[in-house]
């Protein structure tokens, strides 16, 4: 029997609302049994959610990161923890996460063409500074974006380069900024107390949290095991 173990990054302090009504809606509608599991905080921890399933029999673990890039919690986290919590040859797929579905596209490209043409366009990603993919991904992304629109579209980063603070440093005028996070949570947080600290005139674009895109990006990932 084939179960999907959907897996949020969660908090340290608390689990994250956020999104998981999207999720609950396609759970109840799979053909397959699933479980959620956070890779972070006390709750209804990834290794519980393993556990769970081979108590309902499993005989095939489906893992899908409700992430947005493989970075380290997709290519070394999420294998290494399932690994130490199945036997030994027990078979499984890990699903790539939901930064490169046509779906999150579509989110970007409607939030930007609503952008006015007075206003240069910044986004902001989660960023890595172990792994490249991510950023040339999201600028892949981004640039396709930009080809159809006829903007210039600027990408930053959190963590590691091009550093979204640099990027705004060269950037007198106001500028239309998207937070590319799947929720509106702590580093979101800072990073607009930081940069509304020295500008304060931006305009900001919405998350992706409670949008349909979320559910409609983890059904295209569900059709690949389909």
């Amino acid at each position: 029997m084939r179960v999907i173990i959907f897996t949020l990054h969660g908090r340290r302090d608390t689990v994250s609302k956020a999104n998981i009504a999207l999720i609950e809606e396609i759970q109840s509608g799979l053909e397959f049994p699933s479980k959620i599991g956070y890779l972070e905080g006390g709750v209804n921890t990834f290794e519980k959610a393993i556990a769970g399933t081979l108590r309902l029999g499993a005989t095939e673990l489906v893992i899908l990161p409700i992430l947005l890039f493989s970075a380290t919690h997709v290519r070394q986290d999420i294998p290494e923890r399932l690994e130490r919590s199945i036997p030994e040859g027990f078979p499984y797929q890990i699903l790539e996460p939901l930064g490169t579905t046509q779906a999150l596209e579509r989110f970007v490209s409607a939030e930007l063409e609503s952008v006015p043409a007075k206003l240069d366009i910044l986004v902001i990603s989660h960023g890595t500074e172990h792994y490249r993919q991510p950023f040339e991904q999201l600028y892949a992304l981004t640039q396709r974006i930009s080809e159809k629109l006829d903007r210039k579209i600027l990408v930053g980063q959190h963590l590691g380069t091009p550093f979204y603070l640099a990027l705004l440093a060269g950037h007198d005028a106001p500028m239309a900024i998207l937070p590319f996070f799947l929720t509106e949570g702590r580093i979101v947080g800072n990073i607009k107390q930081k940069i509304n600290k020295n500008r304060g005139f931006d305009k900001w674009l919405p998350t992706m949290e409670n949008r349909p895109e979320i559910k409609e990006a983890i059904l295209e990932r569900l059709k690949e095991i389909v």
